[in-house]
């Protein structure tokens, strides 16, 4: 499986966005005004959209693209995120679907799904039919009138910019957090509190009812389908989306391509937020080395050394092969390391999507196992054991992969003991490395919903089920961060005991769904991890 995050700008050059690129080629192209309304003061924006191995086998299970736009504002020098103009949520009527964009005789028939926020768009197959999905001319409105931009503006002056990410839906249903075998449990990981005590080894089936779980440090919470969660003796908390209820989720993890294409979309105020080194200057030192001098983990986003004056936005790009020239083998697919919480916050904002939670991340990676079934240690791809993922192959191309083979293949996390040595297991592989037309789930190491990398590579933030988790209100991002380039969506965690890492922190046995671990003393505001990283998700269809 393929995979591309695209981005084209309209106004300057059109632009290939190489960031969540490349496991299922997601290509947007051809974007551009189709027609202008002046009496309405709206405008049809028109693209064509394609990626392979997309795939839908009921209405409970498909995967999709979030298309999201943004548009540059001349007064404030900043790009803001664009509010589509839908005059309903499922297949809008001013909207149009475009046409079978190939001859390969099957169905590429699509619904669109714009939230009710309209702050971006789910295309996704409308028949059960698998394969690759290319749709030209898919027409869109946007009420620029309403931001009192001026006819001519929007014709000639005005920038916009198209971004894509691939995602998957979870359904709504129950499904359990925490694993055991009657002996033993994952570290840290949930079980049942029955009758004033702990109940050790065992999971916890999330349904409609409300339960009462624990944690190893015999911390006690009540959670339930409906509401959400919150601490043993207080009201559920509505904010904090347990999982139960349907989301949608990304299907791999950010990678530095997006990431790069999240950065040159900010002003240079808003830029100096979002790198560790300091950017403030005309002559940037650490232009190679922006995320760790000793150690760069495959992390490969670079800027200009000279001639970045000290007002205007940087531009930066990644270089894999350390040509200082932004190439289409630079690693564009290898997933975001090195990333603060509030970058990944940031990242969710700007995206207009949120982030997960800790159970959200163990229903996406399981699927709707039972406590009773559930295995001690169990892996996204529904076994207990993984084939170590480390002689890659194409290093930082497209179709980067590894030589080793077999079920359950995933990259392992290794820090080196020095922080300058050098070791090949250093650093996440491309995503979806591990996928092609062939590969069974557990071959690739998949989820059960399609979902890439949950059980090693990086390890991921989530929202924490925890003793602030009543302060949490995980409403979706908005899209546009404050002046200082920082997330400012009200009730996102702002501390470090409201955020845990899920999906990978060493040896197999902390690759488990169930795993709860992580970096134990570190800033919020300022800690980045070689072995870090995270994905977004999206609240489902409420219709």
């Amino acid at each position: 499986m393929k995979k591309n995050v695209i981005c084209v700008i309209l106004g300057v050059v059109l632009i290939l966005a190489m960031s969540d690129a490349y496991p299922n080629n997601l290509e947007i192209t051809s974007f551009g005004i189709e027609s202008q309304d002046e009496t309405a003061h709206k405008m049809t924006l028109r693209f064509d959209i394609r990626w392979e191995n997309s795939w839908r086998e009921s209405d409970n299970s498909y995967d999709c693209a979030w298309i999201f736009l943004k548009w540059y504002n001349y007064g404030t020098q900043k790009w803001v995120h664009l509010k589509l103009d839908a005059d309903r949520e499922i297949d809008p009527l001013t909207f149009s679907k475009g046409f079978d964009g190939d001859s390969d005789g099957e169905s590429d028939d699509i619904k669109i799904y714009v939230p009710v926020d309209m702050n971006g768009m789910f295309i996704y197959r409308s028949s059960n039919v698998s394969g690759t999905l290319d749709r030209d001319h898919i027409d869109i409105i946007w009420d620029y009138g309403v931001l009192g931009i001026s006819d001519v503006d929007a014709r000639h002056v005005i920038r916009l910019k198209i971004f894509g990410l691939e995602m998957v839906y979870v359904p709504e249903g129950p499904f359990c957090i925490g694993d055991g075998d009657g002996t033993g449990e994952s570290t840290k990981a949930f079980h049942p509190y029955e009758d004033g005590a702990a109940v050790p080894s065992r999971a916890v089936d999330i349904t409609q009812d409300e339960v009462q779980v624990t944690t190893t440090e015999g911390n006690v919470y009540k959670v339930d389908g409906d509401g959400g969660a919150s601490k043993l003796g207080m009201p559920i908390n509505a904010g904090f989306p347990v999982g139960y209820s349907s989301f949608y989720m990304m299907k791999y993890e950010l990678t530095q391509g997006m990431y790069v294409e999240l950065l040159n979309t900010l002003n240079r105020r808003q830029q100096i937020s979002r790198v560790p080194v300091d950017i403030s200057e005309d002559h940037i030192e650490e232009y190679q080395y922006l995320w760790d001098y000793f150690q760069s983990a495959r992390n490969n986003i670079k800027c200009p050394e000279y001639g970045n004056g000290t007002l205007y936005e940087i531009k930066f790009f990644l270089d894999y092969n350390d040509d200082l020239i932004a190439d289409s083998d630079d690693g564009q697919g290898i997933p975001m390391n090195y990333i603060s919480a509030p970058d990944l916050l940031a990242f969710c904002q700007w995206a207009a999507l949120r982030p997960m939670t800790e159970t959200e991340f163990e229903k996406g990676a399981r699927g709707n196992v039972t406590a009773a079934n559930v295995k001690k240690g169990d892996l996204a791809w529904g076994t207990t054991t993984g084939t170590d993922a480390v002689t890659i192959v194409n290093a930082g191309k497209f179709n980067e992969t590894v030589l080793e083979s077999g079920n359950g293949l995933y990259r392992p996390i290794y820090v080196p003991s020095e922080p300058w040595a050098s070791d090949p297991r250093v650093g996440p592989l491309r995503i979806g490395f591990g996928a092609n037309d062939t590969t069974t789930r557990v071959e690739a190491g998949a989820s059960c919903y399609g979902a890439f990398e949950m059980s090693g590579n990086l390890a991921e933030y989530t929202v924490c089920l925890g003793q602030y988790v009543g302060d949490i209100n995980l409403v979706e991002g908005d899209g546009n961060l404050d002046d200082d380039g920082k997330p400012s969506m009200l009730g996102w965690p702002t501390m470090r005991e409201q955020i845990l890492v899920k999906g990978a922190d060493g040896d197999i046995s902390k690759q488990a769904v169930s795993y709860r671990g992580g970096v134990s003393i570190w800033d919020f505001k300022t800690s980045r991890f070689m072995h870090v990283g995270g994905r977004a998700a999206r609240n489902g269809k409420r219709t």
